[in-house]
């Protein structure tokens, strides 16, 4: 078995991302896959593949220095062992309003955040810890949203000062909601759900990215 190498080069997207590290699989038409390796912290892409049929797939992880300590990960899928690739890592979405601690907010208050280049966005709502409540998912295109009303279904927004906390993530690259729901077997990772080594590049996807929060703002409820 020859090996042959696949190099290239990772972009950060200013002097505040760090760079984590990147991951090689192997991967078959059957949808088997085999790890290959890592390299921690080099921008330097630089595996020895082996040549035995089937594409690459890297994975590269990368954070932010920010109070938001935002996580983002590019993955490339489809690639032919001997190669170069440039793995681009985004810049994450930025909550704005409303400012972490505030009070007074309801179903009427806006939240919003800078866009996710080419993707669309996950915002979740949910109770601070020892607090009693429901968690909202909003998945939207635009850069704005509110807690969504469903006291109806028993799942109102509690008030009197309750504790909640909010994340932002982002996904791409999709032109719109309905390429984003169309998607067959989309994973995505949230703090909240999957841990890291369980996200999966989405069949069909030779390019996909995605960042998230993991310091999320606070408010209280009115």
């Amino acid at each position: 078995m020859t090996q042959i190498d696949l190099t290239g080069t990772v972009v950060l997207p200013d002097a505040t991302y760090r760079l984590s590290a990147t991951y090689l699989f192997l991967g078959f038409p059957d949808g088997a896959s085999l790890y290959l390796g890592e390299q921690i912290s080099s921008a330097n892409i630089n595996y020895l593949t082996p040549s035995v049929g089937g594409t690459m797939s890297l994975e590269a992880y990368a954070y932010d220095t920010s109070p938001s300590a935002v996580q983002c990960i590019t993955m490339l899928s489809g690639l032919p062992p001997t190669s170069f690739v440039t793995a681009t890592i985004p810049t994450a979405s930025s909550p704005l309003v409303p400012a972490d601690v505030a009070t007074g907010v309801n179903l009427n208050t806006d939240f919003s955040w800078s866009a996710f280049a080419s993707g669309i966005h996950l915002a979740i709502f949910r109770p601070a810890a020892g607090v009693a409540g429901p968690t909202y998912w909003v998945f939207t295109g635009g850069t704005t949203t509110k807690i969504p009303e469903l006291s109806t279904f028993g799942l109102g927004l509690p008030g009197g000062g309750a504790g909640y906390v909010w994340y932002i993530y982002g996904f791409a690259p999709f032109a719109s909601m309905d390429a984003f729901a169309s998607a067959n077997n989309l994973p995505f990772r949230t703090s909240l759900l999957l841990p890291l080594t369980d996200t999966k590049i989405p069949p069909g996807f030779p390019l996909y990215k995605m960042c998230y929060t993991n310091t999320p703002r606070t408010f209280t409820t009115q």
